[in-house]
């Protein structure tokens, strides 16, 4: 990343940040059909695309635009997605959720490999249209919040408030775990920062105080139990 690009990221983030406004969904697709199959299906649960076909033009969109979500395809022929991914993850860190999607890299060990190459999900194709829409607003919802959180002087990271939504819909922490295919103890050590950040003692009080200083969204739509996809970020 060139000083200039850092800057340009940098600046786009505070400005998402300071007016709670949520960027686009970013589909990088080679095959036109699948972005415009899926870039209509967003728009029509109300989230704005971008439709790019190639690795340039998917990290020229990501540092225009500073989207919520990332649907990166492995696919793409010009560049490898796995090196886009983490470009794109050195650029915007935690404020950036990335999929990978492919259709010919479908086994356990590439979902894994794509996870721990800085993912936040996996999906396979082909997929159920509304289940990927699902798992595209989970993954904006939580940056909404984190946004939401840092503009209350709460600056807890995507990944922290992700658990605190988990826990406020009721998930055990060993069922957090589990959703977020990530360890225990890797949960209990978020939560240790969320209750320093939060100034609380027990998860109770720490869902009290998501709820009262409106750092995590609720209503019809968030319910989050079980309802996280196949793959998550290991962290």
């Amino acid at each position: 990343m060139t000083a200039a690009n850092g800057r340009s990221v940098a600046a786009r983030g505070d400005e998402i940040a300071r007016t709670g406004a949520d960027g686009p969904v970013v589909i990088a697709d080679a095959d036109a059909a699948t972005r415009s199959l899926v870039a209509h299906a967003l728009g029509r649960s109300g989230l704005r695309t971008v439709e790019v076909a190639d690795s340039h033009g998917a990290l020229a969109a990501a540092r225009r635009e500073h989207p919520a979500v990332v649907l990166l395809d492995i696919g793409l022929n010009d560049s490898s997605s796995y090196e886009v991914c983490r470009v794109l993850r050195h650029e915007f860190d935690e404020d950036l959720s990335i999929v990978f999607t492919s259709a010919v890299r479908v086994d356990p060990i590439d979902r894994t490999a794509g996870v721990m190459l800085g993912a936040d999900d996996y999906i396979v194709k082909p997929f159920h249209v509304e289940e990927l829409v699902a798992r595209v607003r989970r993954l904006a919802a939580r940056g909404r919040d984190a946004r939401s959180a840092r503009r209350n002087g709460r600056p807890l990271t995507g990944r922290e408030v992700e658990i605190l939504r988990l826990l406020a819909a009721g998930n055990k922490p060993s069922e957090i775990a589990d959703l977020l295919f990530i360890s225990r103890k890797t949960v209990s050590n978020h939560l240790q920062r969320l209750f320093t950040k939060l100034d609380v003692h027990s998860q109770t009080q720490a869902v009290a105080a998501a709820f009262r200083e409106n750092l995590v969204e609720s209503g019809p739509d968030r319910d989050d139990r079980g309802a996280h996809g196949t793959a998550a970020r290991p962290t």
